[in-house]
């Protein structure tokens, strides 16, 4: 399964005069003096075969930039001319951020730029490479389907619910109540959660309703959909130690089961929804959130990358 030959996989933005506005012209201009106009400097600049070989790439900034002032008999050094025309004098374009955030995740976003420090990338999430204890875990497809077949039936729902709704494991999920399911209309209510953006009514689609409709029937007479063994009339408090013999039958290294969430969001990410929208549906008060799941985004890729190298 080779990619097509047509096929877009990086979006290249150019930054200078595109994403960042340079005001340098301005500063070209005082320097010229009265023997120029505003719009004879923009014309001088865009058909200057000098600038064109220093924007592509085939001419150094410092080279650029004693040629620029020869050219034009400046009384500048090359550091303050460079300094003063890019450095310096610039700002984002409104909408720039915005702009490039559209993009869907699927694509690479790069940009293109020379001396100019403000990338208005860097106000976008990207894959990052997280430092610290936190390693979060992608389950691929073929992962899910072999820890299910070791679960006990109610961790199968749990599973399914997880990843088909970005529920929230101990807040959210263990503690429903069945009055919060609506399988008619395909929703449940969340009354208590960890941030105030998490109260909400979450939809459900056909693989999460089967699986509450399930557990309804599993769950018995009671009104928590996930009862105590052990306590009855309360609800269960932790399944750390069923998820790590279900994973240990498996033959799947431990990862935590709170990842299923993180699972859910980079299925959403890969299948192009933008970052606001994923932050939306995991009911999130903070974008930066998505820094967490993006790395598995990268490991997605990579499985996805083995099997199709298995396929040639």
């Amino acid at each position: 399964m080779r990619p097509e030959r047509n096929e877009i996989r990086v979006v290249l933005f150019d930054v200078g005069g595109v994403l960042v506005e340079l005001s340098g012209l301005a500063m070209l201009l005082s320097w010229l003096g009265p023997r120029v106009t505003a719009e004879q400097v923009r014309t001088l600049w865009l058909a200057s075969p000098v600038v064109r070989l220093f924007e592509t790439g085939k001419m150094q900034p410092v080279a650029f930039a004693e040629q620029m002032i020869s050219e034009l008999s400046l009384r500048v050094g090359s550091k303050e001319f460079l300094s003063e025309l890019y450095i310096r004098s610039q700002r984002l374009l409104p909408g720039a951020v915005e702009l490039v955030r559209r993009v869907p995740r699927s694509y690479v976003r790069a940009t293109l730029w020379r001396l100019i420090p403000l990338n208005p990338c860097s106000c976008v999430e990207f894959p990052v490479v997280l430092k610290g204890k936190f390693r979060p875990h992608y389950a691929m497809w073929s992962e899910q389907q072999r820890i299910e077949r070791q679960s006990p039936q109610y961790l199968r729902n749990v599973i399914r619910l997880i990843t088909e709704t970005g529920l929230r494991v101990k807040k959210e999920l263990l503690p429903m109540k069945k009055d919060q399911v609506d399988l008619t209309n395909r929703t449940i209510w969340i009354p208590d959660s960890k941030t105030d953006n998490g109260i909400a009514e979450v939809p459900l689609t056909p693989i999460a309703t089967d699986a509450l409709r399930n557990q309804i029937a599993l769950s018995g007479p009671g009104q928590y959909l996930f009862p105590s063994e052990k306590k009855p009339g309360t609800h269960q408090k932790s399944l750390k130690k069923v998820w790590r013999t279900t994973l240990k039958k498996a033959g799947i290294p431990n990862f935590r089961i709170y990842d299923l969430r993180s699972t859910y969001s980079t299925r959403l990410s890969a299948g192009g929804l933008a970052d606001e929208w994923v932050t939306q549906m995991l009911r999130q008060g903070d974008a930066q959130v998505m820094k967490k799941y993006s790395q598995m985004k990268l490991q997605m890729k990579r499985s996805v990358g083995k099997a199709q190298s298995a396929c040639q």
